[in-house]
């Protein structure tokens, strides 16, 4: 009976240290951001809007960061919340690297995100 216990556990063990890893991260290496509302998940978002805005003179506002994603702890894919006026808000997505956080980010793509 103890080792029927003993073998199940060690099963079950076995199937978590499998199957948690893909359920935790996409098919492509990411994993969702879980302190979304975090000073650094936030402050890569404004800096992507500054960034972005500074480039192309597009007159858009930072709201928050709505969710995002990332792979290790150098690549970042957020869905930023921004406003264009007072009353149109758009939504879209930022893809970053930074090195650590003693660095300043890269912004790679921005664009508009139907979420």
């Amino acid at each position: 009976m103890r080792t029927c216990i003993v073998l199940l556990i060690v099963a079950m063990a076995a199937v978590y240290v499998i199957v948690m890893p893909t359920v935790l991260s996409d098919a492509d290496g990411y994993v969702q951001i879980s302190v979304i509302n975090g000073t650094r998940a936030q402050g890569l978002g404004r800096w992507a809007v500054y960034e972005y805005d500074s480039k192309n003179h597009a007159r858009i506002f930072f709201n928050k960061v709505l969710r995002g994603r990332r792979m290790g702890s150098s690549w970042f894919d957020l869905i930023i919340n921004e406003s264009i006026s007072d009353s149109i808000y758009r939504n879209y997505e930022a893809s970053l690297y930074q090195h650590d956080r003693m660095t300043q980010p890269k912004l790679i793509s921005f664009t508009g995100a139907y979420v």
